[in-house]
């Protein structure tokens, strides 16, 4: 980039008509006497986190994670990550044990503790 010196900035600004030496503002003076250059920087994705909790423990439940746009965070007008910052998936699929199980009919032929056996 070509940066003009002090004296051209001078020649420039004596030069300019009226109305557009005033609309020239120090600031846009300064920018040509100081050019910072700052370089886009485009987001990228962190890793993952681990998977959170299942919702169910049994009968089909959800777990999900999550990422950050951090890896680096965009900077200087840089693009943001594309895509999504949280994933999710099925956990403990597997049927519920039924109710059946747990009903006391089933130990109605146990022995009971009166006559216990040595």
């Amino acid at each position: 980039m070509y940066t003009k010196s002090i004296a051209e900035i001078f020649h420039l600004f004596i030069n300019f008509p009226m109305k557009i030496r005033i609309l020239y503002s120090v600031k846009n003076i300064y920018k040509h006497m100081f050019p910072v250059k700052f370089n886009i920087v485009h987001g990228n994705w962190a890793s993952w986190s681990g998977y959170g909790s299942c919702s169910k423990t049994c009968g089909g439940g959800s777990q999900s994670r999550s990422r950050t746009c951090t890896n680096p965070a965009p900077l200087y007008g840089g693009n943001s990550c594309s895509g999504s910052g949280t994933s999710s998936q099925s956990c403990n699929t597997h049927n519920c044990p039924s109710k059946e199980l747990f009903k006391c009919s089933s130990f109605n032929n146990a022995r009971s503790f009166e006559n216990p056996i040595y």
